[in-house]
């Protein structure tokens, strides 16, 4: 039981979801290999670019609402669970409805932040909203 599901929810919307489709959008714009996975992707320059863009970008934001130390750990937990070999979650898999996706995990984390920051700078976040046609 806990007080606060909102929480909960964006922790794992706006982290574990949100990355694997900033993962996505990364892995199709480089030409995508259908056969890569999540750990493989974190192991070279997609998963550079999205540790970069969790760091510069979605934990300055669960900043701003307070939620610091919650994403903080969060992130840590979820890439640990990115990094499994064992899961062999390739990315082509979790491509499916990727425009819906960037609209449901994406966009909403960039408007909640700005609701409470409107000059928040997301670059890259705005980047593939846009690629996305989410806004």
């Amino acid at each position: 039981m806990v007080d606060d599901l909102e929480r909960i929810e964006r922790l794992k919307l706006h982290i574990l979801n949100l990355g694997h489709t900033a993962m996505v959008q990364i892995w199709r714009e480089a030409g995508g290999d259908a056969e890569l996975t999540v750990d493989a992707a974190l192991a070279g320059d997609i998963g550079r670019a999205v540790e970069a863009i969790l760091q510069d970008e979605v934990l300055p934001g669960f900043a701003l609402r307070g939620m610091e130390a919650e994403a903080r750990d969060y992130a840590a937990a979820t890439f640990e669970r990115f990094r499994n070999p064992f899961l062999h979650h390739r990315l082509s898999d979790i491509a499916q409805n990727h425009e819906q996706k960037i609209a449901r995990r994406i966009a909403p984390f960039v408007d909640w932040v700005r609701a409470e920051a409107p000059d928040f700078a997301a670059p890259r976040l705005d980047a593939i909203i846009a690629a996305g046609g989410a806004k």
